[in-house]
Parts: structure tokens; C-alpha cells; sequence
């Protein structure tokens, strides 16, 4: 444990003796990755995107550097095949439009924009973000909330001041008018597995697409 990804102690982090650093993308803050970068140790940043070729860059770059091209290759064609095929089974005639709430602490939507990891599970599940017009994880004021007329609300599965219960989700103003309130279509998936872009992408969507259409209703 070496602390948040964009806080990281260069002191803690060489006080380690590594022969190889594997960093993800937004790993900070940069004064610090400039120390690591200038020590005499291996440093390589994995790339971070959110889409059917995500995983395919980690595991060429994790393999890569551990020297196991041909190991990272045999993965990577296998995970290929499994995500179109739950690519394939999640495909919809008509898209649901998802909202990802990634807190309500304060009574106050933080939604998932474009450019999120979010977005990019939500697409591969078959559905279509209902928030728009901007990037990242911000605020989402009741009238940008309503006008989204989310099919279903999607959170993380998790307690403290960031969740929210059904009836705060419903009570909310900016939600209590969309499709997703009328008929409470909530899923609540663990964020590891939803928004890791990692080997178990496949399960992911397979986890989310199932889970949408049992709140929907759908076939």
C-alpha cells in the first residue's frame, strides 16, 4: 500500500527499492512521478482508456516490461473474444439511457460524464449515457438531472456519506421525475468490478447488462 495513486510519496515509494515501478496514467502529482522517472529504476505507465481495447493495452504494456510478451498475448486474445461476446448478448434494439451516480453525498448528484470509466461500461453494456455535455465526474444540477430521462440509475455498491438509499434517490428533485424513478430502477455493482477496466471487464459487463434489464423489466 503505497498510498492514493495522486498523492504519492516518492521518499516512500524509493524507500521500497523497486527494480520496476508500474504506474496507472493520472498517477501524481507530477513533481512526484518527475523523482521516480529520474531514479535509476524501470518506470512505465499503463495506459488508461475506457473502451473494448482498454484491456488489451494494459495487459501489452504490463507484459511488456515484465518480459512475458508472449503469456500477456495469449491473455489478451482470450479476453478479446470474451468482451465481444458479452458485447454481442448485451446489444439492445432500443438503449437504455443510464445514469451513473458516483456520489449523492450532501443530497448532491455527482454524475458521470464522457471521458469516465462510467461511460465507457455503460456503452460496452449496451446502453447510451443519459447525462451530456460534459467531461469527468461533476455535479449535475436537478434540471440537467431531469432533463437526462434516465431508464435506470446505476451506483456503486458501497455505504457511507457518498450512498444513497431508494428513497433518497426518488425523493431527490432532479430525479423524482425521470423513467428511472417511476419504475425504482436502481443496480448497485461493486466499483472494482465495474469500473476496473481490467481482466474481468467481460464479467463487468455481463454483471451490468443483466442487472439493467432485471430493474427495466427487459427480455
Amino acid at each position: 500500500d503505497v498510498g492514493y495513486l495522486r498523492a504519492l510519496s516518492p521518499e516512500g515509494l524509493l524507500s521500497m527499492e523497486p527494480d520496476l515501478v508500474l504506474a496507472e496514467a493520472d498517477s501524481g502529482p507530477p513533481e512526484a512521478i518527475d523523482v521516480l522517472r529520474s531514479a535509476r529504476i524501470e518506470f512505465v505507465t499503463v495506459p488508461d482508456s475506457f473502451d473494448a481495447g482498454a484491456v488489451r493495452e494494459k495487459i501489452e504494456t504490463i507484459a511488456a516490461a515484465l518480459g512475458m510478451t508472449e503469456e500477456g498475448e495469449a491473455l489478451a486474445a482470450r479476453l478479446d473474444r470474451e468482451i465481444a461476446e458479452a458485447m454481442a448478448e448485451a446489444r439492445r434494439d432500443n438503449p437504455p439511457r443510464m445514469m451513473f451516480i458516483l456520489s449523492m453525498a450532501g443530497g448532491r448528484i455527482m454524475a458521470a460524464g464522457s471521458d469516465t470509466a462510467a461511460q465507457g461500461i455503460i456503452e460496452l453494456a449496451g446502453g447510451v449515457n443519459a447525462v451530456e455535455g460534459y467531461e469527468g465526474y461533476k455535479p449535475l444540477s436537478d434540471e440537467a438531472a431531469i432533463g437526462s430521462m434516465a431508464d435506470v440509475v446505476i451506483m456503486m455498491d458501497r455505504g457511507g456519506n457518498h450512498a444513497a438509499d431508494d428513497s433518497e434517490l426518488w425523493n431527490h428533485p432532479g430525479l423524482a421525475a425521470t423513467p428511472a424513478a417511476e419504475s425504482g430502477a436502481v443496480v448497485r455493482i461493486d466499483g472494482l468490478l465495474l469500473l476496473g477496466f481490467g481482466p474481468r471487464l467481460p464479467l463487468a459487463i455481463r454483471t451490468l447488462t443483466a442487472a439493467v434489464n432485471d430493474a427495466i423489466g427487459a427480455p
